[in-house]
């Protein structure tokens, strides 16, 4: 986040009283933390080790066929193949069901000539392989580790060369992280680490850089590095060449069958996400000011049925603790931990704002730091090449990075998360940490290798610190290196421009919420950028935020004629109908975060994540799944009323309203204002909650997903349908279709209330509920009895309501498009 304001407008008081930290370990201290500082001063820090304090093992009793002859050396499981061409010195690897193939030249292009092979040894599957060559003499050590993993270790006797090593085949590209320009890599020259360029021509950049690549046939390569790479990929999509700073690097060769299980394969190594509270999945709404005008945000809230999970109350500031954003309006909130716990009272969590660095001076005042003080005089931050603290430049005053790999600094730090913990915040956006620049210089190492690790060790030790005093304190992050996605269960998607360019606007951050996930990260949500007068984007920007996992308006200022959800009465109703949606779907969302935990296969996915053999899957963009089920293609260009997205094989119905469509080609669909294209699978069930209790939830219920669910049926217009869907508790539903005959069956360990709705073109004249015929529901009977049904004839809706565990329903229905 950013947003410099001038200084003038600010009259901001705060309490800079410390209170006592409360009696905990120190972090520096626990042997995870002095894992950590080691594995920084080996000759190749491992970003997977760092993250998850585990070294990968073959799997016991792997069975590997070890041939080796006059030309070949291969190693051959149950479903892969690792080849290696002693003439060539070319390495592949391939899946025995799949197409895909990638072949790495060990020696580059302009040495090949000179190159010869030298020794090969063998230790059980394990086989090195010696290298001769101009370019500098290497090994390259192989060993499969599963049945479609494999690793490689590439280490030259010069290991401060940098080394070019070439990939052919096996296209079209995925991975390097979150980025912003396009979903597949075709022609993408990507440096990799985490930067801050906001504003930089080309946006060629990214807060989370992921040395991940793989593609729709199952083949993928992570580097395992904290040296500087670079991946650059050819416009044909079909080769990349790859550059290495310095060595050893250690790979993990993929040749698994579907890119879904290549994710499965990297989560595996370096960590799965973890399963976010139930109130992750409500909104989050900002709330600024001062404690008086967010009390009254907190009671308009209330007022208006809006439902609200959590504050983001981002100007309540304590500097002598790093919390709080200073450039902002003036703000008063009294001491933190009264005013958290009265909004804790009206059922809200609340945010507030981290960052990793502190300033020359005490904004927004001009006083010096005492923060600044301290870290300059006890050699707590990071510095620059001229010897002073480094960190981001866009300030008006010098900053600098906390050195999180001084156990000195640790300390510090852990002082400052404690305090915001102590004063009831239940989370914060845990902004920046890519401002590492090669020159720095820090106590695990200099800026080229700390600059891809330094967002690993901010994150790991604030969320360890902080959740080791409240278990359910949630940061959101911006920045990432190859395991956060492990341990901070929420990614957002950094700062963008309130306009509609590809490049930095709007259309930027829907292609960032798909590359996050195609490299792991799984509940994803943006800014609902709240600061442009163009009230067509603004809406855009609610209906996208809504169908991710994290629904968040964020209110960077308030230029005169700038559209927010409080603006007027049309913008409040159409972001609170948004966020009764967003909530009316936490059983849909928990049941997908639970997957990804599993499997490390995200919410949001890229359309070739569901079918990795569609050509045209693969070259889809600005469109989405969420979970199996629902297909979202977010309209991004101004005056979208039609939207052309592309359907995979299957067939689909609009959520709005439409016809049945077939899959396998481009349709165009309705796109008014205020109706983002929802397309749904038929012959699907899905699970949501009622919409008229979303306004009122207190979303610290554990019972949340135990109590009253509806279960939306998604009818084929003929033929057969047959589709279980189960929550993280066991409650499902498993429906059978039959041309017209329908039927319901489900299952939950606790009795709730139900709702059943699904589309008919005319009144079912038979249903059932456990083998009994369920009575209409008709105003004469005077009362509502605890089971009835009735079908609206202009929205051809058919709703059932009773009160059951198990239970099973039959009908007969004539299946319907929304109108």
């Amino acid at each position: 986040m950013r947003k410099q304001i001038n200084l003038s407008l600010l009259t901001v008081v705060f309490a800079c009283g410390i209170i006592p930290a409360v009696a905990q370990q120190p972090y520096s201290q626990s042997s995870e933390y002095k894992k950590m500082i080691e594995e920084l001063h080996t000759p190749a820090p491992s970003p997977a080790y760092i993250a998850t304090g585990i070294r990968q093992q073959a799997e016991p009793g792997l069975k590997v066929d070890v041939q080796d002859d006059e030309h070949t050396l291969s190693l051959t499981t149950s479903t892969a193949v690792f080849s290696f061409d002693k003439s060539t010195l070319i390495l592949t690897w391939s899946s025995k069901t799949r197409s895909s193939k990638w072949a790495l030249s060990t020696v580059p292009a302009a040495c090949q000539a000179t190159a010869t092979l030298g020794a090969i040894s063998h230790q059980h599957n394990e086989q090195t392989i010696a290298i001769n060559s101009s370019c500098g003499d290497s090994t390259l050590t192989l060993e499969p580790l599963n049945t479609g993993l494999a690793r490689l270790t590439f280490e030259s006797k010069s290991p401060e060369k940098e080394s070019q090593l070439h990939v052919e085949g096996g296209g079209p590209y995925f991975g390097l992280g979150e980025r912003f320009l396009q979903s597949s890599l075709a022609g993408v020259d990507l440096e990799v680490r985490p930067q801050d360029r906001y504003g930089e021509p080309g946006h060629n950049w990214t807060y989370v850089a992921i040395p991940l690549i793989y593609s729709p046939g199952g083949a993928g390569l992570y580097a395992d590095t904290a040296f500087h790479t670079e991946f650059r990929i050819n416009p044909a999509d079909s080769s990349f060449d790859l550059k290495l700073a310095k060595n050893p690097v250690t790979f993990y060769l993929f040749a698994d069958s579907t890119p879904k299980e290549v994710l499965g394969a990297y989560t595996g190594i370096t960590g799965r996400p973890g399963i976010p509270p139930a109130w992750t999945f409500g909104p989050w709404i900002t709330a600024l000011g001062g404690k008086g005008p967010v009390l009254n945000v907190a009671r308009r809230i209330r007022d208006e049925g809006m439902p609200a999970s959590a504050l983001w109350v981002f100007d309540d500031l304590d500097e002598p603790n790093n919390l709080g954003w200073p450039f902002w309006y003036g703000s008063y909130y009294g001491p933190s931990k009264t005013f958290t716990d009265e909004l804790h009272g009206q059922g809200f969590k609340v945010l507030d704002y981290v960052h990793p660095y502190v300033r020359e001076q005490m904004f927004p005042y001009t006083n010096d730091s005492a923060n600044w003080k301290k870290g300059v005089s006890e050699k707590l931050l990071a510095t620059g090449a001229d010897g002073l603290p480094a960190g981001p430049r866009f300030e008006a005053v010098r900053t600098g990075n906390v050195d999180f790999s001084n156990s000195a600094a640790m300390d510090w730090w852990q002082g400052m998360i404690t305090h915001a913990v102590k004063d009831g915040f239940d989370g914060w956006m845990e902004d920046f940490g890519e401002w590492v620049r090669d020159s720095d210089k820090l106590a695990g190492g200099n800026g080229t290798t700390m600059s891809e690790l330094y967002p690993l060790l901010y994150h790991k030790a604030t969320l360890h610190i902080a959740q080791g005093i409240n278990p359910t304190v949630m940061p959101f992050v911006r920045s990432g290196a190859p395991g956060t996605q492990g341990l901070n269960e929420v990614l957002w998607g950094g700062d963008q421009w309130t306009d509609w360019s590809k490049e930095y606007g709007f259309p930027s951050v829907v292609t960032a919420g798909i590359t996050a996930g195609m490299s792991g990260y799984s509940t994803w949500g943006p800014d609902i950028l709240s600061a442009g007068s163009n009230k067509e984007l603004w809406v855009r920007w609610v209906e996208f935020g809504a169908l991710t996992p994290v629904m968040r308006d964020h209110v960077w200022d308030k230029p005169a004629g700038s559209y927010n959800l409080w603006t007027d009465a049309e913008t409040t109703a159409l972001f609170k109908q948004y966020a009764q949606l967003h909530s009316s779907m936490l059983p849909y969302f928990a049941t997908y975060a639970e997957e990804a935990h599993r499997t490390g296969v995200p919410i949001m996915r890229h359309t070739v994540l569901e079918f990795p053999d569609d050509p045209m899957a693969a070259k889809a963009e600005y469109q989405y799944f969420l979970g199996r089920e629902i297909l979202v293609a977010p309209v991004v260009n101004a005056g979208g009323a039609m939207r052309t997205l592309y359907l995979p094989k299957g067939e689909w119905t609009n959520y709005w309203g439409g016809n049945f469509y077939n899959g396998g080609q481009e349709v165009t669909v309705d796109s008014p204002l205020g109706a983002i294209p929802m397309m749904i699978r038929t012959g699907s069930v899905l699970p949501f909650k009622p919409v008229a209790e979303t306004g009122s939830w207190d979303w610290n219920d554990p019972r949340l997903l135990e109590t009253s669910l509806v279960w939306h049926l998604y009818l084929r217009s003929k033929g057969d349908a047959d589709h279980t869907f189960t929550l993280p508790n066991g409650t499902s539903a498993h429906l059978t279709q039959h041309d017209d005959a329908v039927t319901l069956a489900g299952k939950s360990k606790t009795t709730r209330d139900y709702e059943i709705i699904v589309r008919s073109t005319e009144a079912p004249t038979n249903i059932k509920l456990n083998g009994t015929p369920m009575a209409p529901y008709t105003k004469a009977a005077g009362t509502t009895p605890a089971q009835q049904w009735w079908w609206n004839p202009s929205s051809f809706e058919l709703h059932l309501l009773f009160h059951a565990a198990d239970f099973q329903v039959t009908l007969n229905a004539t299946p319907v498009a929304y109108p």
